[in-house]
């Protein structure tokens, strides 16, 4: 360490000269040594910091995915035809569920009647819609069936909540007697019609080819449009008019019942949902069963690379770091030879051997930050076009993900401070100089 004894001098190191300009000198010394500390500091952190990011990541999508499907976490039965096996169903897989009975009515015999064919849905172009003095007709497919004021589901706030912000999916309120009456969103488009020219105005509804009207009332509300975007009610489980549970629709002979049971749990084994489609159990959890199928392989992937090669890589880094701190050793004690030949105190020696792992640790920690937002955007670049799964993660965890990453590897150069010193303790100077260097 020639360079350090020619600008070194014994006053200045009695004096204290700067610990932390001599920590730097050492470091840009042996330039090598370091940089290769740095670059394993830097890949343990990575390494470190990614496995734990998608691991949390992975986490956070399959609750994320749970919620903004809450409302498809639905069960229903047909209430006239409720089997005994489809009761034992119920009681064994559905675990914890909120209960409800909801009427429903189509108008399908009487549609089919006037068409003299078999309609099984009935849409806005089968009805005629009466306001003030207006007449309107349509050419829609936007659902016609009607239901009961009780059709919605815990789940299907909890899931308009979490996509859309909405605490309420009526815009308006419930009808409370026979004559109130709730219109869908898309029952009004079909008609040329905003909610601002319905809300609260009285309308008369009739079947084209009868002269009876179905209903003659006030619009006290309207379905969210956001409601038909939910993921139990994309497919099924469309209602485009709500009656009040009195209205005499529902004590007529064509009215049906559905027993809807909301999920606490969700039911993503394959020969669980298999039996419940041979008893006639819809669920409409089936939607997402193979992005969680999927969701899932991932994370068993993951785990295996995590445990496998993760660990391997891991265990490499440390074992080459412990192989570089060993010449670090014999190179720092050399150094340390001559600063205690100019009269540099112990004490000062090992302040010294913390701050120049301290900076060797913080100029790593850049890198280790660039490999990890770098690594993290690569691989979720893949898996979206692999799979079509994208991952999120925020930057605060991103982050604390890094930072909790990074104390674990200060914590290995803490002990890579101590081994250090352990294999210094007790020698003498002329010992320490007679180091050897391989």
């Amino acid at each position: 360490m020639n360079n350090i004894v020619q600008t070194t001098s014994n006053e200045e190191v009695k004096k204290g000269f700067s610990i932390i300009g001599l920590a730097f000198k050492n470091v840009f010394t042996y330039t090598w040594i370091n940089f290769k500390i740095v670059v394993a500091f830097a890949c343990l952190t990575f390494l470190i910091s990614l496995f734990t990011v998608y691991n949390v990541a992975l986490n956070d999508r399959e609750k994320s995915m749970v919620e903004e499907t809450a409302s498809a976490n639905l069960a229903y039965i047909d209430a006239k035809t409720v089997s005994a096996k489809q009761e034992e169903l119920i009681n064994q897989y559905f675990g914890q569920y909120d209960y409800q009975k909801c009427a429903y009515y189509s108008f399908a015999s009487e549609v089919s009647a006037i068409q003299k064919t078999t309609i099984n849905t009935v849409t806005t172009s089968y009805l005629t819609l009466f306001l003030e003095d207006k007449t309107l007709t349509s050419n829609g497919k936007t659902s016609a069936n009607v239901f009961a004021t009780n059709f919605i589901s815990q789940n299907d706030l909890l899931e308009m909540k979490k996509r859309f912000g909405y605490d309420e999916i009526i815009i308006g309120k419930m009808p409370q007697t026979e004559h109130e009456i709730v219109l869908s969103a898309y029952f009004i488009e079909d008609y040329g019609l905003s909610k601002d020219d319905i809300l609260n105005k009285d309308i008369k509804l009739q079947i084209n080819g009868i002269n009876e009207p179905i209903f003659v009332g006030k619009v006290t509300g309207i379905i969210r449009e956001e409601y038909y975007e939910l993921a139990g009610h994309m497919i099924s489980f469309k209602p485009g008019i709500i009656l009040n549970d009195e209205n005499p629709l529902f004590k007529s002979k064509n009215m049906n019942i559905r027993n809807m049971y909301s999920l606490k749990e969700w039911i993503f084994d394959k020969d669980v949902l298999d039996q419940l489609k041979e008893a006639k159990i819809s669920y409409n959890g089936n939607i997402i069963y193979s992005s969680m199928k999927n969701l899932n392989n991932v994370k068993i992937l993951a785990n295996n690379l995590y445990i496998i090669i993760g660990t391997a890589l891991i265990i490499g880094l440390v074992l080459m770091i412990l192989m570089m701190v060993n010449k670090y050793v014999k190179i720092f004690s050399r150094s340390s030879g001559i600063l205690l030949t100019f009269g540099l105190e112990r004490k000062k020696l090992y302040i010294l051997l913390l701050i120049q792992i301290i900076i060797i640790s913080l100029v790593a920690m850049p890198a280790a930050l660039g490999l990890t937002i770098g690594g993290y955007y690569t691989i979720n670049f893949l898996m979206k076009v692999a799979i079509n799964l994208t991952l999120e993660v925020s930057l605060k965890k991103l982050f604390g993900m890094f930072f909790l990453s990074s104390f674990i590897v200060f914590a290995i150069s803490i002990f890579f401070f101590g081994y250090t010193i352990y294999q210094m303790r007790g020698s003498t100077i002329k010992e320490l100089l007679n180091t050897t260097i391989n």
